[in-house]
């Protein structure tokens, strides 16, 4: 990635984003960005002005509360959001014109960089296919064997609420969407994969996005976690 300005590191943890910040190879010039939890307010980082993003969510309420300040700052930079996949998911539709990745939290810094460097070349969709694909991947076989019918986009980001513990009426709030188009769309996800309870989909989700389901391991440690520790 040739990167002509600084890549700001969004964390609710300053000590995170200034540990990644130092295992950032010297070309990528990083600068984080700590954001306080509960705090509304987008804090300047030096007036930098961003050549990308690296968010590093502990969870989703910290996008629900960055997503407006970066939108209406950095909405032309490309961004990679950084940990559990599910995260990324449930703000799929408020996020269909940002340019974006998920990235495992096993990724490593070099990984990072390729990341932001190949959402140069983003186009609308690409970060919705990708977590179709990985679903689709990582999705337990039907009973018989018989593969699980593609969701949609809409399909995987609803499951991905589901999975994460909000319930129809929170989802609709956060996807900006009436609460009947959520169940709507989760009464097909749950056709799909002939199942019954909100409980097993919220597990077949997390399975299928974290590469844990039936046929994959599960990741190993976070790269630039094991580099902290040492």
């Amino acid at each position: 990635m040739e990167c002509s300005a600084e890549v700001l590191l969004v964390s609710r943890c300053p000590l995170l984003g200034r540990a990644l910040s130092a295992l950032a190879p010297e070309r990528l010039r990083c600068t984080a960005l700590p954001w306080p939890a509960g705090s509304p307010v987008f804090v300047s980082a030096s007036a930098v002005d961003p050549g990308g993003l690296i968010l590093l969510p502990e969870c989703w309420e910290d996008v629900e509360l960055w997503l407006p300040a970066l939108q209406a700052r950095c909405a032309a930079v490309p961004w990679v959001i950084l940990g559990d996949p599910r995260i990324g998911g449930l703000f799929l539709s408020r996020l269909e014109a940002q340019p974006w990745a998920p990235a495992r939290p096993e990724a490593s810094m070099e990984e990072l960089e390729a990341a932001l460097g190949a959402l140069r070349r983003w186009r609308p969709g690409t970060a919705e296919n990708a977590l179709v694909a990985r679903f689709a991947q990582g999705a337990r076989p039907l009973p018989g064997g018989l593969p699980v019918s593609l969701p949609t986009p809409r399909e995987v980001q609803y499951g991905c609420a589901v999975s994460l513990g909000l319930s129809n009426h929170r989802t609709a709030e956060v996807a900006r969407f009436s609460e009947e188009t959520v169940k709507s769309h989760l009464r097909h996800l749950f056709g799909k994969l002939e199942l019954h309870c909100r409980e097993a989909l919220g597990e077949h989700v997390e399975q299928a996005l974290r590469g844990s389901g039936d046929g994959e391991r599960a990741p190993p440690p976070p790269k630039w976690g094991r580099q902290i520790r040492s």
